[in-house]
């Protein structure tokens, strides 16, 4: 079995014929008729359905179609990479999201940067503020998103504001503190558990209104055990949409953050990146196609 076999098969069902295959092949259709006819010779199997000067793909050939489609793109991406590799191009480009940044917002941004870079592998890797830093520093990421602390100047990256998006203390709805009056007074919040987002084990992380808290490494696990009722927590709106709309969680007002807090985002890329034609797109991308506030 050849390559150029399958893609002359692949080409003539995209195409709606062997003819207009060998043309895009640049070749007589001659040829691509014996390319496919080798094809199902080593297949053991008819590909199309003949009839005279027809041809129509046949039940086995529909069922192997996905398959050689997947080969050939696959041949594809190891030309592209290998190519990439012999002009000092990357094969891949790597980002890193703090937890509590909302993938709901981040995702059109995402799904847009993978259509404009085809050929290059997009890797995530979600984590801790210090540590994306670090990982960005040392060359193991190429660029981070972070909730936006203190620190507004980084001299030694690029830098990019975002846009932000709105936190909120959610609770189930069948949680105690659904069924009470609002604003929740710090002295309520107190005789619940407080669900919290970190990825530390020392004592030193505790919850911001209450002497009971969970600590959870994932915003999903989280989200779940707020869903079961085990406690309440500050979490990203865009992240309970959902939920909120089915009823099975409820924003709440406290007398301390009577209103949602917005969570700015910031972008920091290594230096370098926005010369790159890869890591401009990359960054277009991820400045312009987001779904944060503005």
């Amino acid at each position: 079995m050849e390559l150029h076999h399958l893609q002359a098969f692949v080409l003539a069902v995209e195409l709606g014929s062997i003819s207009a295959a060998a043309r895009r092949l640049g070749k007589h259709q001659s040829q691509v008729s014996q390319w496919i006819s080798h094809l199902e010779a080593d297949l053991g199997l008819a590909l199309f359905n003949r009839s005279g000067n027809h041809s129509q793909l046949s039940e086995a050939g529909q069922q192997l179609l996905e398959r050689a489609q997947l080969l050939v793109d696959q041949s594809q991406q190891l030309t592209d990479a290998a190519l990439a590799l012999s002009r000092g191009q990357p094969t891949s480009l790597r980002v890193g999201v703090e937890h509590f940044v909302p993938w709901p917002c981040l995702a059109p941004a995402w799904a847009h940067a993978a259509k404009q870079l085809p050929h290059l592998k997009l890797i995530s890797r979600q984590g801790e503020r210090d540590s994306l830093l670090q990982q960005l520093t040392q060359g193991q990421l190429d660029a981070i998103l972070l909730c936006e602390e203190s620190s507004l100047h980084y001299p030694e990256y690029g830098y990019q504001r975002l846009g932000s998006f709105a936190e909120v203390l959610a609770v189930a709805a069948q949680h105690p503190l659904a069924l009470g009056d609002e604003p929740i007074s710090c002295e309520r919040l107190s005789l619940y558990p407080e669900l919290i987002l970190s990825q530390h084990e020392d004592e030193s992380i505790a919850g911001l209104y209450s002497p009971q808290w969970l600590a959870f490494g994932s915003l999903s696990g989280l989200l779940q055990c707020l869903e079961q009722g085990m406690g309440y927590g500050f979490v990203p709106l865009p992240c309970i949409t959902t939920e909120l709309a089915q009823g099975r969680l409820r924003c709440l007002t406290s007398q301390v953050e009577p209103r949602p807090i917005l969570r700015r985002v910031e972008l920091l890329w290594r230096p370098g990146l926005a010369l790159q034609p890869w890591g401009a797109t990359l960054l277009q991308s991820l400045s312009q196609h987001h779904h944060f506030q503005s």
